[in-house]
């Protein structure tokens, strides 16, 4: 049992990984998106591409949401929380 908790753990931690550097990526890719519409002219190209670099930063906060949630479980499960957590309904 303790085996399958620890290899529970390692995934979570590096799934809560991955979400991190996708969101790191998305945050740069978007910084970069919004940086050269911002200075490529007031037009309807540079609004749709300020839009689509706000979508990815929206995209971004929520990998890192993923990533904190895994971790708060991941967490819970190694202190044994996650039968209370359980039980009461959260």
């Amino acid at each position: 049992m303790n085996v399958l908790t620890s290899l529970i753990r390692i995934v979570h931690g590096l799934m809560a990984f991955l979400f991190a550097c996708a969101s790191l990526m998305l945050i740069i890719i978007a910084s970069r998106m919004g940086w050269v519409a911002f200075f490529g002219g007031l037009d309807g190209a540079a609004a749709q591409a300020i839009i689509e670099a706000v979508g990815l930063l929206a995209a971004a906060a929520v990998a890192l949401q993923i990533a904190e949630t895994i971790q708060i479980f991941s967490l819970r499960l190694a202190l044994n929380l996650a039968p209370q957590v359980l039980n009461a309904g959260w």
